[in-house]
């Protein structure tokens, strides 16, 4: 299997990744990656999961926006190109790695199954990544929570030693004072904890009035 280049995109057409050891002109390939899954339709060698045109200027093709796709890779010298289709998730949905090679090529079976592995391989490999980094967001988020909770235990401390309150008026002054000037509780709380602030008494709503028990005349 000769490959010139290569780019991986997903399914929303973002180019992630790509590589052109040889074929230098690809540096300035487009996104989204030329023709992409819609090689698939011209194709004529292709299994469950990989499509190849064996040379681009044999195809003959009625769509325009194609039909132009194909003359920017002839002006790119680019002969042979082949699309794998690769599972990234339900989250990611799927993705592509497409091939490029500066001659016309005859892939064989052993090709293809090649192509199939690297594929499989890469898209076990995004998945991982994909995984690896949501995993990492909840991470962040579970810390960036237990940190909001040890200042406002903290904030709390502090407000019931200085004002002589209990805790559930500290947090409700420092829930007050949050609200009125329209930040987070956190934020109170680091204010008290780190500069010395002390909110006053929380504002009660006012009561309703009563109404008047005496009859019009």
């Amino acid at each position: 299997m000769s490959v010139d280049a290569a780019v991986l995109s997903n399914a929303h057409d973002a180019v992630l990744s790509r590589a052109t050891p040889r074929l230098t002109s690809l540096r300035d390939l487009p996104a989204p990656p030329l023709l992409g899954d819609r090689l698939i339709a011209m194709a004529d060698t292709r299994t469950a999961t990989v499509a190849v045109v064996q040379d681009l200027r044999h195809v003959s093709l009625t769509d325009e926006s194609m039909r132009a796709e194909l003359e920017v890779a002839d002006s790119l010298g680019i002969r042979t190109m082949a699309h794998v289709l690769l599972p990234l998730g339900q989250e990611a949905g799927e993705g592509g790695l497409t091939l490029y090679s500066q001659e016309p090529h005859l892939w064989t079976s052993e090709d293809l199954g090649l192509a199939g592995f690297i594929g499989a391989l890469t898209s076990a490999c995004l998945t991982s990544a994909t995984r690896l980094a949501h995993e990492k967001k909840a991470v962040g988020q579970l810390q960036h929570a237990l940190d909001s909770r040890v200042i406002i235990e903290q904030a709390k401390g502090v407000l019931v030693a200085s004002e002589s309150i209990d805790a559930d008026e500290a947090f409700g002054r420092l829930r007050d004072q949050a609200r009125r000037r329209g930040v987070t509780v956190r934020s109170i709380a680091e204010a008290v904890v780190n500069n010395g602030y002390r909110p006053g008494p929380q504002r009660l709503p006012m009561p309703p009035r009563p109404r008047s028990t005496h009859a019009s005349g």
